[in-house]
């Protein structure tokens, strides 16, 4: 046993053990008074021997009684420890899971975040609880380092390896919860690369092995191939949690009837991962008024090997290829195994709304459960307006594909203009663009590559964009059939693909961020493309170069693709707005610097980059984000979890390949402190003396 704080219980002791006994030896000044007796006042007269101090001291109980009780309260200051036999690690690292499933609520109303916090808090008071080597007794002096990394979307070191206890506690205290989806790999990454640096910094009579990984989380954390670390275990502390009723809305987007562009159709996907069945009202609100109401009853939801991986990495509905690389790894990406996945119950809900120009739209379920943050959903809706499109085609009889395209734009519902590709080249910059922007929604390029392209929407047809990361490595002259394409996907829609042939085909190489749509035998034969404010589709083949024109689906094509590009058909198609992606706000020209409002109704300030476009990336919680910014109405932004894993709050052990996870309780105590009882006992004194004291009253 040791003391943590010896001197300072020491000064005290020298201070107040001599005034207690100093008072004993006070003469009290008392009035004579004339008795007939002493036979009663034999107790008073113990009081005037103050010419034999030590002979009272020996018999005199509540002196003896109130030292003690000073003792034990000093030994109690002084914090005594008791150092086990269990070695203490050399350093640990604590990943604290802060994403939005960790503001779900437990019994007695305490959120996640709060109890893995105190957890953690409880765990780094057990290192280094060792005392003053004047007065240890036994046990070698406590060296741990403890480093806490908080994560969600992303990681960050919230205290660096230190053996200050007392800092390390201050620190998790100021942990704060965000709306981020979980991602594990770059707490690993970061826990890896400290690990690695300790390694190096040991001496001779150290270990890597003593280096441990404490996971503070309910489970729901995604995994893959290279989630990896190297340097050992992983111990996730279960038995944390048991909340599981939550009712989500997994998804939510709009559809702009292009005949009718004022009725809307609003998609909304409810979920249920809890246990029990329920029943519960979705409300949709037009600009906060309530504009419809729908009940679901939602089953309960299901474990089993039958149950898909994780609705939220489908993307837009559309299923992958089924013997790709890119299939698996996307299987590995939802972080479960077959045998532990999840299904839902859900209910698809279709809201009809007519007469509607731009809006804010929020849908709301009207139930109270373990997770509040995925009861609502944002879409905003931009007013409508008749598409401009131009067609970069080189007008020519010989050129087929140049009447084919002709043909399909004039049946559409929009404004187009033609240009051929020489004088598409030789336009002044105000023909083609205003504020760094194209002024035509769409352009579409038939066999012409360019590197002339503002930020707006593209399609490629038999030619790529010359933008870095793009090329055309060959052309296969040779007849080929479509291989897959994924039907589900806003521009392939009602597309019948299936005895289409195309020839010289190009291989286009693309970067890794474009989606395949169609494929090939060689590869991507429709693919979408990102980049920079550029939003492109890639056709590898020209229409005449294949017998697609000859299809009743062809003319749905380029229907579905200007929809598709120009956001007027799907919103929050792919990639919607998530907690911790970059939000890029386009500012009105002139307009450098303007206001953000965040849904806390907090204000940050944004400025432009030289293109007129600003980036915020602090997108921490779920809400709508507006810019007040020239003297039109204020821009809106909608950030939604729409995260089944999220969503599923149910505790469950993590696993994902490259790390070994070991379920178990917390570390506990390798030295804890007993002051406790010592104030235990001297509070029984108390009582005693109270009671000593009393009985000698009454005699």
């Amino acid at each position: 046993m040791s003391f943590l704080t010896p001197w300072v219980a020491a000064a005290i002791g020298a201070v107040v053990i001599p005034s207690l006994i100093l008072l004993y030896f006070l003469k009290l000044r008392r009035r004579q008074e004339m008795v007939p007796s002493t036979l009663l006042w034999k107790r008073a007269t113990q009081d005037l021997q103050v010419n034999a101090p030590f002979q009272r001291l020996r018999k005199n109980l509540l002196l003896l009684l109130q030292l003690l009780i000073l003792l034990l309260a000093i030994l109690a200051l002084a914090r005594p420890v008791m150092e086990s036999q269990i070695g203490q690690e050399d350093s640990v690292i604590i990943l604290l899971d802060r994403s939005a499933s960790m503001r779900t609520k437990e019994e007695g109303g305490r959120d996640r975040i709060t109890v893995a916090k105190s957890e953690a808090k409880a765990l780094a008071r057990t290192f280094n609880r060792s005392g003053s080597s004047w007065l240890r007794f036994f046990g070698a002096p406590a060296k741990t380092r403890i480093m806490v990394i908080a994560f969600a979307e992303r990681a960050s070191v919230v205290c660096p390896f230190t053996t200050n206890i007392d800092e390390v506690v201050s620190l998790i205290d100021g942990i704060q919860s965000t709306d981020g989806r979980t991602n594990i790999r770059e707490a690993l990454d970061l826990a890896e690369a400290y690990l690695t640096q300790t390694t190096v910094e040991q001496t001779p009579g150290t270990s890597q092995a003593a280096s441990t990984v404490v996971l503070l989380s309910d489970g729901a954390i995604p995994g893959g191939p290279d989630v990896v670390l190297r340097s050992g275990a992983v111990r996730f502390v279960n038995g944390l949690f048991n909340a599981t009723d939550n009712v989500g809305i997994t998804s939510m987007r709009f559809e702009r009837s292009y005949e009718e562009p004022t009725r809307l159709t609003v998609l909304a996907q409810v979920e249920n991962f809890g246990d029990k069945a329920v029943e519960a009202d979705v409300s949709l609100l037009v600009d906060g008024a309530l504009k419809d109401v729908e009940h679901v009853s939602l089953g309960a939801a299901k474990s089993g090997a039958d149950s898909p991986a994780d609705p939220s990495q489908t993307g837009d509905g559309g299923s992958e290829p089924p013997a790709t690389a890119e299939g698996e790894a996307k299987s590995e990406e939802s972080g479960q195994s077959a045998a532990g996945a999840r299904r839902p119950s859900g209910a698809a809900l279709v809201f009809e709304l007519t007469s509607l120009e731009g809006a804010l739209l929020e849908a709301r379920i009207a139930r109270s459960d373990a997770l509040e943050v995925d009861n609502r959903a944002w879409a905003v809706v931009p007013a409508p307006k008749r598409l401009r499109a131009l067609l970069v085609s080189q007008p020519d009889d010989k050129n087929l594909g140049y009447e084919f395209l002709r043909r399909a734009l004039a049946q559409l519902p929009l404004e187009y203009d033609e240009m051929s590709p020489a004088a598409y080249e030789a336009a002044s910059d105000d023909e083609l663009q205003k504020d760094g922007r194209c002024i035509y929604d769409t352009v579409i390029f038939d066999k012409h590559s360019t590197k002339r392209l503002p930020r707006g929407a593209y399609l490629f047809i038999g030619c790529a964009p010359e933008i870095d990361g793009v090329s055309i490595e060959s052309v296969d002259d040779s007849a080929q059939r479509l291989i897959w394409w994924d039907d589900t996907h806003p521009v392939l829609r009602h597309v019948e693909l299936a005895y289409v042939v195309a020839w010289n085909v190009a291989k286009v190489v693309l970067p890794d961020t474009a989606r395949l749509l169609i494929e090939g035998r060689d590869g991507a034969i429709l693919s979408r493309l990102v980049d920079e404010g550029r939003h492109m589709l890639i056709l590898s083949f020209a229409v005449e170069n294949s017998n697609w024109w000859t299809k009743p689906s062809f003319p749905v094509f380029p229907y579905n693709a200007i929809q598709f590009l120009t956001g007027a058909g799907v919103s929050d198609e792919d990639e919607p707005a998530r907690p911790g992606d970059a939000l890029r706000i386009p500012l009105p020209a002139g307009v450098t610097a303007a206001k953000l409002q965040l849904p806390d109704r907090s204000e940050r300030e944004i400025v432009a980059d030289d293109q007129g476009v600003a980036r915020f990336a602090a997108t921490r919680d779920v809400g709508v984000y507006s810019v007040e910014a020239g003297d039109g109405a204020p821009d809106k932004y909608a950030v939604n979890l729409f995260d089944a894993r999220e969503s599923d709050i149910r505790p469950r052990l993590p696993s994902f390949e490259g790390v070994d996870v070991q379920a178990g309780d917390a570390m506990r105590t390798s030295t804890p402190e007993l002051w406790r009882w010592f104030v235990g006992a001297a509070l029984l004194f108390v009582f005693f003396e109270w009671y000593v004291y009393n009985r000698r009253v009454l005699i």
